[in-house]
């Protein structure tokens, strides 16, 4: 088991609602009250948001127009498509950059342009639009680069661009600065003052409307741009852990739906792979099956094997990029969990560090920058607080960040910003490269930013949950009925339950390092059996004879061919706890 010091105790928070809400959705849709209550817990109370929610429609899209800088991206491209000039996509490492640029780099080619693609190396050159892209132009006679899921404030390469003469239209959704670049638009939902209503789209969601922009003023229907392309939209939009809800929950519904039966040859290869060709596709099958393996070959070395997987039309080629991406990820998984230990023992050698820093800044010599985003979201997610995990260098620490919901990183970043070569992001993750010397200084500085910014109540592990049920309510009618919320994800979790007074019958520990749990319980005149990921180290803490109250959320899984019901345990604790 892992050698660190151990999380603090997870508080149970129930989420509520007005019964009068509830009511409300009740009676003017034909749904269920556990739907009802988990919708009016999550903030959907008017019933006409409710049926968008429950029944997306294509037609709840957006007008692409609305975004500020569209018409002028449009024009550009129309004009590099009638003079016949190379276009250049210029796109970042991970699935949504990847995504992004397969969707333009595959459309703009349909419409008989020259394209030619360039995806960063994260180690030698790391996030987003370097000044290496106006040689890579160069070479490639571009007089036209796009940024997909970057660029935003990549001020000085903007200018140097343009004082090449290459024209830059930027597609991006992370947080801008003060200043815009200068290009010939700027596509960005999250720019002040643009009209766009819905300002959560991933980097592939305005790559997408960007394409669609374009398709519809060449007189091509919207249906059969969408058709062609959302597949890839929901790739990266669930990939990119944005919230699911608003548009990105209609792209991703109908891009699921489009995934399952996506004719583009790289994919398929990779379903296969999965043994995922023929089975309906959930949000969790890319998040945490398709998305890793993608992620694979950019984190540990060079991503252009996965930009080739969505853009190869060869079953062969297609099926070894596949075979490649999955060894990768074991690969990547070894470098993975040999860092976290490492990062573990850092915590556990400085006793009061988890007593002293509300925020968590970890670094070390010789650790995988292509991992380090990963790491400090699991050390984020054992000890609920904001984490930043650096890799040393000889020159620089280079790292990443994951937060929780109540500490903003990207304004966390603008207030340390002197001690940053450079640095950004989101709310929940960023990235960051500084001096290898003033580690201890940005460690000091963050940490004085968020004692005035983070309740000291806030640096513990929170689980929330929608419902107190009693053991008999836990039934496949509830598990149906929890399917109309679909697809699930950030800003739209899997609904989680809490209930009381199992019975534990029997406990044994699966999977590598023995990290996970199975757990029989019994209660309400039914046994089950649950299961706990990554609960291995907590087995000393349920035993045979207990009696324990568990979070959970409820799936089912056929078994010798018949159809149980999972319980999937999030946490649990001895029945006489209550919460705080």
């Amino acid at each position: 088991m892992l050698e660190a010091p151990a999380p603090p105790r997870s508080r149970w928070v129930a989420l509520h609602a007005e019964s009068s809400f509830t009511d409300e959705l009740l009676s003017s849709l034909e749904i269920e009250p556990a739907t009802a209550s988990i919708l009016a817990r999550r903030g959907i109370v008017d019933p006409a948001e409710a049926e968008r929610f429950l029944r997306p429609s294509l037609d709840d899209l957006h007008d692409p127009s609305l975004m500020g800088g569209m018409e002028a991206a449009v024009a550009r491209l129309r004009k590099a498509l009638d003079d016949g000039e190379t276009i250049l996509i210029h796109g970042d490492f991970d699935v949504d950059g990847l995504a992004s640029t397969a969707l333009l780099a595959r459309s703009l080619s349909c419409l008989g342009a020259s394209v030619r693609t360039h995806i960063p190396h994260r180690l030698e050159e790391g996030y987003g639009l370097h000044e290496d892209v106006a040689r890579v132009a160069a070479q490639a006679g571009a007089t036209l680069v796009v940024s997909c899921d970057c660029g935003i404030r990549s001020h000085d390469v903007a200018q140097l661009l343009a004082d090449q003469g290459i024209d830059l239209i930027i597609t991006d959704h992370h947080e801008p600065g003060e200043d815009t670049p200068p290009a010939v638009a700027v596509l960005d939902p999250k720019l002040p003052g643009c009209p766009y209503p819905f300002k959560q789209l991933a980097g592939v969601g305005v790559a997408f409307k960007l394409g669609q922009a374009l398709s519809e003023s060449l007189g091509i229907a919207p249906s059969k741009f969408q058709r062609a392309y959302l597949d890839l939209v929901a790739l990266g939009t669930v990939a990119d852990v944005v919230p699911l809800i608003g548009e990105n929950r209609v792209l991703t519904t109908f891009g699921l739906q489009q995934l399952r039966r996506t004719q583009k040859v790289g994919l398929r290869a990779l379903l296969r792979k999965l043994k995922l060709e023929d089975r309906p596709l959930e949000a969790y099958h890319v998040g945490f099956m398709i998305a890793p393996r993608m992620n694979a070959a950019g984190r540990l070395d060079d991503a252009k094997e996965a930009l080739e997987l969505l853009m190869t039309g060869s079953r062969s080629r297609a099926d070894a990029i596949a075979k490649y991406l999955d060894e990768t990820n074991s690969e990547r998984q070894g470098v993975e969990a040999t860092m976290l230990k490492q990062a573990y023992l850092r915590l556990a050698e400085d006793e009061d560090l988890l007593e002293r820093d509300p925020v968590l800044v970890l670094a070390g010599h010789g650790w995988h920058r292509g991992v380090a985003g990963l790491v400090s979201g699991r050390i984020r997610e054992r000890y609920g607080r904001p984490t930043f995990v650096l890799c040393i260098d000889e020159r620089c620490a280079v790292g990443s960040a994951r937060s929780v919901d109540e500490f903003d990183l990207a304004r966390a970043l603008d207030a340390v910003r002197d001690c940053l070569i450079k640095g950004g992001g989101h709310a929940m993750a960023a990235g960051v490269t500084l001096d290898r010397d003033r580690i201890g200084e940005f460690r000091a500085r963050l940490n004085e930013y968020a004692l005035q910014h983070i309740s000291p109540a806030d640096l513990a592990p929170v689980h929330k949950y929608d419902e107190e049920l009693p053991a008999e309510g836990m039934t496949h009618q509830l598990c149906s009925e929890m399917q109309l919320l679909a697809p699930f994800g950030a800003g739209n979790p899997r609904p989680r339950f809490m209930t009381r007074g199992l019975a534990v019958e029997w406990v044994s520990a699966f999977g590598r390092e023995s990290r996970h749990l199975r757990i029989g319980l019994t209660g309400g005149g039914r046994s089950l059996r649950a299961v706990a990921w990554r609960k291995g180290e907590r087995q000393h803490e349920i035993q045979p004879g207990m009696t324990v109250d568990i979070l959970y959320t409820l799936k089912t899984e056929a078994r010798m061919g018949v159809v149980e019901l999972v319980p999937t345990v999030d946490d649990f604790r001895p029945s006489a706890a209550r919460e705080v």
